[in-house]
């Protein structure tokens, strides 16, 4: 998001400002905010509820989840900064990753 320009001081705010920027914009498939809001709603529960559940099974199922958001994520800072280090416009880098993660 730094990247990007954008500056935010809360958790929610990057839920927010990635579903805004990134997701309905097309730069990253919808699966990954889905996945971020699933990874942001456990987040939550284990910071501020008393008792929190996760087993083997829930663990198995999040894991390579997250992986694969992780990743995504740093492919695109990685194609970003290259693009970005070619002296490329950032219309012309919205349109190559505006597929990217689908």
């Amino acid at each position: 998001m730094v990247s990007q320009g954008l500056e935010v001081s809360t958790h929610k705010g990057i839920k927010t400002v990635f579903g805004l920027n990134f997701i309905s914009t097309g730069k990253f498939a919808p699966k990954y905010g889905r996945i971020y809001q699933q990874l942001f709603e456990n987040r939550q529960s284990g910071d501020y509820e008393d008792f929190v559940y996760c087993d083997k099974e829930l663990f198995d199922t999040l894991r390579p989840q997250a992986e694969e958001f992780v990743n995504t994520i740093s492919s695109f800072v990685e194609v970003k900064e290259k693009d970005d280090s070619e002296g490329q416009t950032c219309g012309v880098f919205d349109l190559h990753i505006a597929n990217f993660g689908k």
